[in-house]
């Protein structure tokens, strides 16, 4: 008894110790994970202004909300905009409040969202693998091409992203663990989500749930009490209280327009591709390959083991059930986009944390197998990293469009992340795996670090900028401007006014006539494929010379022809 009692205060000082070693060990992967995300996502954020049309309409949104003081819907050209949610036009209307109106306050929520996706995913995914693995997977996320090019403009995915990964992850845990705090985190971040993109959030987390319970347990009665336990009444309820309140309200303020328009003509149109962005089958196959590279080769080498893990599918420790769950997780999500007509490649970024995570676990099975034929073919991987950058480089040097600029200003980054990626060729050679995949890590993301704002850069001066310097001189003019069937955000975003849009004859003359008598100046920004259209509108009654171009946009000025003067447009 005397013995027991004196080894107790021992074993119970090991055990603090031990859980403050994971502690220390916790908070250098969260100490890194910030570091490299701030130092990838923030600097250079500020570096464009606005590109049309997405980045530059969620930051006009944005502005407009908080110079009309206006939060129940979503604005663009100071019209409502009932495509989205209003979530993400609150972050942004908030950010620019906070920090003034500039792009960077209109980026910084989605980059800040990226960091935080990072992070979220280390935190539970430790819960199932081993840390080194964990971090591994946040780093090779937080880093991937894909994600970095969507945190560096102002969209909604990168925030949705967070908030199902969130869900997905803590609903995981809440069922594995039973922890009422997962349930709740879990159930919050599906709430924002459906705030923040709609219902398409509670669709993907749901039916992930569904089916990986459906291939993991044999027992139907034990699917059904893993249903119930999840409180679905509940659920729904808490849910219902987030989200009815703003939803009620859009629908109320806009006498039922937003429910036509979003539920309907958005959410309905684009899964059976009646709205625009069509693409094939096979579109998000090369998403895939670029987004996550070098890592899509080692997945796709490693595919292979899918059998095996097949016939285990039952086996019901952690570390296996996470891998069939984030399996559910990425072959649903890159599937049901693939089979939707409407396609884009930002639709696939909710699938990059499982993809993320089943890389990790890939270069972990490598690094357990060092003697096998497999682990063997890792030099693959900076070699083809390697290869792909000089390539990049002579393609530069032999073509001439803004890529190969904004390649030609990047020269010095594409020989850095070469240069740091050499060494992982001799790690592997010699079977030093881990240093390998962490060198790898290491110049992914000083290649996305430095490519990434610097190609938004070469993008804004090439496409944008031109654009912009026409709206300077038509504000510095003092002129009345409308465009031509087409609306840009960076109308209205740099002349701080409602754009007219002309679509027929009869708005043309519309616009004329709401002008008055002394309109003063009288500029129209006309795509270059619609010009015959916009002269007949006009004729004969008034007259378009050419002032400019910048791109597919060509700037008229609208002048009367003078047998015309005499009468007024209405008569005409």
């Amino acid at each position: 008894m005397t013995q027991a009692a004196s080894q107790t205060p021992i074993s119970s000082h090991l055990a603090i110790g031990a859980r403050e070693h994971r502690k220390g060990k916790d908070l250098r992967g969260y100490l890194l994970l910030l570091v490299l995300g701030c130092l990838l996502y923030l600097p250079g954020l500020g570096s464009y202004q606005p590109i049309d049309p997405t980045d530059s309409f969620f930051i006009e949104a944005g502005r407009e909300a908080v110079e009309t003081n206006n939060y129940l819907v979503p604005l663009m050209n100071y019209k409502p905009w009932l495509d989205k949610p209003i979530l993400y036009f609150w972050a942004v209307a908030g950010s620019i409040k906070l920090l003034g109106d500039s792009a960077f306050a209109g980026r910084i929520f989605g980059a800040l969202c990226g960091i935080a996706l990072g992070i979220v995913t280390f935190t539970y995914s430790k819960c199932f693998i081993a840390r080194r693995e964990a971090l591994l997977a946040s780093v090779i996320l937080i880093s991937s091409s894909l994600l970095s090019v969507v945190a560096h403009a102002s969209l909604t995915d990168t925030p949705l992203t967070l908030l199902m990964t969130t869900a997905a992850l803590a609903l995981l845990h809440y069922d594995r663990f039973d922890s009422m705090r997962s349930w709740w985190v879990g159930f919050s971040a599906l709430s924002l989500a459906f705030l923040c993109k709609g219902p398409i959030a509670i669709i993907l987390v749901v039916a992930v749930m569904w089916i990986y319970w459906l291939i993991v347990l044999p027992n139907k009665v034990e699917i059904l009490f893993k249903i119930f336990n999840m409180w679905p009444t509940k659920a729904i309820m808490f849910m219902t209280a987030v989200n009815l309140p703003w939803y009620l309200a859009a629908t109320i303020g806009t006498n039922g327009a937003f429910f036509r328009d979003f539920f309907i003509t958005q959410n309905f149109g684009r899964m059976v591709g009646t709205v625009n962005h069509q693409q094939p089958f096979w579109f998000y196959i090369p998403v895939f390959f670029g987004g996550f590279m070098p890592w899509s080769l080692m997945m796709v080498a490693q595919a292979y083991r899918l059998p095996r893990i097949w016939k285990t599918r039952e086996t019901r420790t952690h570390s296996h059930n996470f891998i069939m769950y984030c399996l559910v997780w990425a072959a649903f999500e890159l599937l049901l986009f693939s089979a939707i007509k409407t396609k884009l490649p930002t639709y696939i970024l909710p699938a990059a944390p499982p993809l993320a995570i089943l890389a990790a676990i890939c270069a972990s099975t490598v690094m357990r197998n060092q003697h096998k034929p497999l682990a063997r073919t890792v030099v693959i991987l900076p070699l083809v990293m390697i290869a792909t950058i000089c390539g990049a480089i002579h393609w530069a040097a032999t073509h001439d469009s803004y890529i190969a600029v904004m390649l030609q200003a990047s020269h010095q980054t594409l020989i850095m992340g070469g240069a740091v990626a050499v060494p992982a060729i001799f790690l592997a050679l010699v079977r030093k795996y881990s240093a390998c995949f962490w060198t790898l890590a290491a110049s992914i993301s000083i290649l996305c670090g430095g490519l990434v704002p610097q190609g938004y850069r070469a993008m804004y001066e090439h496409r944008q900028k031109p654009f912009d310097a026409l709206l300077k001189e038509i504000a510095a003019d003092g002129g009345r401007l409308a465009t031509v069937v087409r609306e840009e955000p960076s109308t209205s975003y740099r002349l701080h006014k409602r754009v007219p849009c002309i679509h027929s004859r009869e708005d043309a003359v519309s616009f004329i006539d709401s002008l008055g008598k002394d309109p003063g100046s009288i500029y129209i920004l006309v795509p270059r494929e619609v010009l015959d259209s916009a002269h007949s509108w006009f004729a004969p009654e008034y007259r378009l010379q050419q002032r400019s171009r910048a791109g597919r946009w060509v700037l008229y000025t609208v002048a009367k022809n003078q047998m015309d003067q005499s009468l007024p447009a209405t008569a005409r």
